[in-house]
């Protein structure tokens, strides 16, 4: 049971010095090896006792240890339940965590209070960090101050994530997608560029590539990108749904169905794939007015 307990825990000792938070997740595995002893020891202590008045005490203790072990998990399980919730617990524990402040304003991102996500970003800034995380956090605050139509400052946030770590590709084509929304073309496809040169298999940026390709009606161009994007990853559902936009602009409505269809085969929830594919069943490109690449 002990080596259950201290191989499983081993690799998470932090023997070799890693950045990472000591977290609650690591003993799911080394309790199995930590209960068993504890089972065992349990077992013999209740064996050496005489049937009776001590038996009956030592039973009622296990029970209340038991239970009151249970109500920890069940508190624990509460924490796990919301990212709020967690990365909330882990500041309690690690005021100065410059991820869980970086992921605790990402939650609020997602949750569209982009001026609470600019707070923790900002306090996640004043602490120290490697280059690499620092850029990070410097490209989710410039997603912030974007959505708040700060976009010069959000601008200027981007260029200090590139001057703090010059390898970030998400640095370069969150910056490109930036440019490209204010409809700023050539900087945009730079960035994009750059981004690829950075990291040649990421299939977001070949998507953006397309979505940007496209609205230049270079069709071409804009298949050969998001095929690339689902060629990387063929679980990316939106990607399916953008290919088949790019076919329905082309006059191919068919091959656009296709696609269509085979997104909501794999996200039944992708609105733009069903109203893209209700257009079409409803009369087609013409006269249903098919949504532009978005």
């Amino acid at each position: 049971g002990w080596g259950i307990f201290i191989i499983s825990l081993l690799p998470f000792l932090n023997i070799i010095r890693t950045p990472h938070l000591v977290s609650d997740r690591y003993l799911y595995l080394p309790l199995a090896g930590f209960s068993l002893v504890g089972a065992t020891l349990a077992l013999k202590v209740r064996s050496g006792l005489r049937p009776g008045r001590w038996r009956w005490l030592f039973n009622i203790s296990f029970i209340i240890v038991f239970l009151c072990w249970g109500t920890l998990i069940r508190e624990r399980n509460r924490v796990w339940r919301s990212p709020r919730r967690l990365w909330g617990d882990v500041l309690d524990y690690a005021p100065g965590s410059v991820t869980a402040l970086s992921n605790l304003g990402s939650v609020y991102l997602e949750e569209g209070n982009f001026p609470r996500a600019e707070e923790y970003y900002r306090k996640a800034l004043r602490q120290s960090s490697p280059p690499l995380k620092l850029a990070a956090v410097y490209t989710n605050l410039a997603e912030a101050l974007w959505e708040q139509g700060r976009k010069d400052e959000a601008l200027r946030t981007l260029e200090k994530a590139i001057r703090v770590y010059p390898w970030s590709p998400r640095a370069f084509y969150t910056r490109g997608r930036l440019f490209y929304r204010e409809g700023e073309v050539v900087p945009a496809l730079k960035d994009y560029e750059s981004a690829l040169k950075l990291s040649p298999y990421n299939y977001l940026v070949y998507d953006y590539l397309a979505e940007l390709f496209a609205s230049l009606h270079r069709w071409e161009e804009a298949e050969d990108c998001a095929r690339k994007a689902i060629d990387l990853n063929p679980d990316y559902a939106l990607g399916y749904d953008h290919l088949g936009v790019i076919y329905a602009n082309r006059g191919w409505l068919e091959e656009a169905r296709r696609y269509w269809r085979k997104a909501l085969d794999m996200d039944s929830k992708l609105e733009s794939a069903r109203n893209n594919l209700a257009a079409l069943e409803s009369g087609g490109k013409k006269e249903a007015n098919i949504n532009p690449y978005r």
